[in-house]
């Protein structure tokens, strides 16, 4: 029986293996098992198999539909990694009931890697209808640091497009936002808690500081909006101070989450929040920071609604759902580190990540599987034909 055919089984068997980022949590063993199973799956419907050791025991996987006379090549670019199993009750146990199957990955991103695996076997049938080369490629890490995605990228494969694999409900995302982790130190001074006064609390000054963002810098990004991808936010998602319980803490660290959009750079976000606290120390001048620490960056993503890329991607969504309408996205993805090297990319696959992926009850539906296959399949055929 063909991989089509098979996707519930396929799918079942990927969730089965324990693919979590050994980063997130060094109990797990990471992506190899899960990479040389695709591989196998790969090679078993004729697809030419690479094995790249990207770190330790954590190999991306590319495999190539070769087409005589391609040039170049479009990109099916997924993730083997998960998140930590979290409170997910036997993760790793597929289970199917109305018309899902529920496990750690199943909809990030084990069942987008299948529909477009599944693809893969269809297009190979059809290798004389296209003009360009079909790379399958899944790759570590996209959960921690995109190490897998910075791998590919510097192989300078070249790329007609790449189509993400994410969860989006089957409609083509254009664009989303991109994320900023800094981290922000408060200095303040130590003091026997029995006479605060003669300290100077770090927590105290940094709720003043967050209480600022939270009142102030929010409202203001709110005002801003990008046609798809929204406004951009900010949340702070971690603190840590405090040295004892009778001292005065002379230090506080928080994390701010600040969410971008497209246009906006490292530059000018860090200028800004400058800005902003700068505004804050005339209210409380005795606010002392460390220079901001970056802690992580996703970049944003705005493919041109005119890209050939983007037409094929609505003519596959035409014809196997019968609407096309191009969309943006609040989270970010790997999309960008391919985008900025010059490749047009989208994200587009099965369920939604936006609702599932993370969460303890992680599904994708089952019949969403057949039309991301006939989707990625439809994709490809109609690019080769606008070349």
């Amino acid at each position: 029986m063909h991989i089509f055919d098979r996707q519930p089984q396929i799918l079942a068997d990927l969730v089965a293996i324990d693919s979590v980022n050994p980063v997130a949590d060094p109990a797990h063993a990471g992506e190899r098992a899960l990479a040389e199973h695709l591989a196998s799956l790969c090679r078993s419907i004729g697809l030419e198999v690479e094995l790249h050791e990207v770190q330790p025991g954590r190999p991306n996987l590319l495999a190539h539909l070769r087409v005589p006379g391609a040039h170049q090549h479009l990109l099916f670019v997924g993730h083997t990694d998960t998140v930590p199993p979290g409170d997910m009750a036997q993760p790793f146990v597929p289970r199917v009931a109305d018309g899902r199957l529920t496990g750690r990955g199943a909809c990030d991103d084990k069942g987008p890697l299948v529909a477009a695996l599944a693809a893969m076997e269809q297009l190979v049938a059809r290798r004389h209808e296209l003009s360009v080369h079909v790379t399958f490629a899944a790759l570590i890490d996209e959960e921690s640091m995109s190490a897998g995605a910075h791998a590919l990228a510097a192989q300078q494969l070249p790329a007609a497009g790449a189509i993400v694999l994410e969860g989006t409900d089957l409609q083509p995302v254009i664009a989303h936002r991109g994320s900023a982790r800094l981290r922000l130190h408060v200095l303040g001074s130590a003091a026997h808690s029995a006479q605060p006064a003669r300290g100077l609390n770090a927590i105290v000054q940094a709720a003043g500081a967050i209480q600022h963002l939270e009142r102030v810098y929010a409202p203001q990004l709110a005002q801003r909006s990008h046609p798809l991808a929204g406004s951009p936010t900010l949340a702070v998602t971690r603190i840590q101070g405090g040295v004892s319980g009778n001292v005065i803490p002379p230090r506080c660290s928080f994390t701010l989450n600040r969410r971008f959009l497209p246009g906006e750079t490292r530059t000018s976000l860090l200028a800004e929040l400058e800005e902003t606290l700068a505004a804050l120390r005339i209210t409380q001048p005795e606010l002392h920071l460390d220079p901001f620490e970056v802690e992580d960056w996703d970049e944003a993503l705005d493919t041109p609604v005119g890209s050939p890329l983007v037409w094929a991607a609505c003519q596959a969504a035409q014809t196997v759902l019968g609407k096309a309408t191009p969309v943006g996205a609040p989270w970010c993805s790997d999309a960008p580190i391919l985008a900025r090297t010059g490749i047009p990319t989208i994200v587009l696959g099965p369920g939604s990540v936006a609702t599932e992926g993370h969460t303890r009850h992680e599904s994708i539906p089952l019949d969403e599987l057949m039309l991301g296959a006939r989707l990625y399949t439809e994709l490809v055929l109609a690019f080769s034909n606008q070349r």
